[in-house]
C-alpha cells in the first residue's frame, strides 16, 4: 500500500485510464491543482479529497489516509467527455 497521497491519487486516476484533465472534468478540481497534488508539491484540503474520492469512486479514508481498501464499491458518477 502506498503511504503517500500523491501515489494513491495517481494509482486511482490511472486505474480509470484517465488523464489529469479527465479527472479535473469529472471532479471539478483544476487540472493544474491535480498536477501539484500528484507531484507532492501541494496537499489538498479535506473537501477536495472528498471530491476526488467521489469522482474516482474510491474510499475517502484510503485516498486521504492510506487506510482501508481502495475500492469503495461506488460507480464513477460521470465519465469525462474524452472517454465517451
Amino acid at each position: 500500500m502506498e503511504n503517500d497521497l500523491s501515489q494513491r491519487l495517481i494509482r486511482a486516476r490511472s486505474g480509470h485510464g484517465w488523464s489529469q484533465a479527465d479527472l479535473a472534468e469529472v471532479s471539478g478540481v483544476a487540472a493544474a491543482q491535480i498536477s501539484r497534488y500528484e507531484a507532492g508539491r501541494s496537499k489538498p484540503r479535506t473537501e477536495v479529497v472528498a471530491k476526488l474520492a467521489k469522482a474516482l469512486a474510491v474510499d475517502f479514508e484510503w485516498l486521504f489516509y492510506g487506510q482501508g481498501l481502495a475500492e469503495a464499491g461506488l460507480e464513477v458518477p460521470v465519465y469525462p467527455s474524452s472517454q465517451k
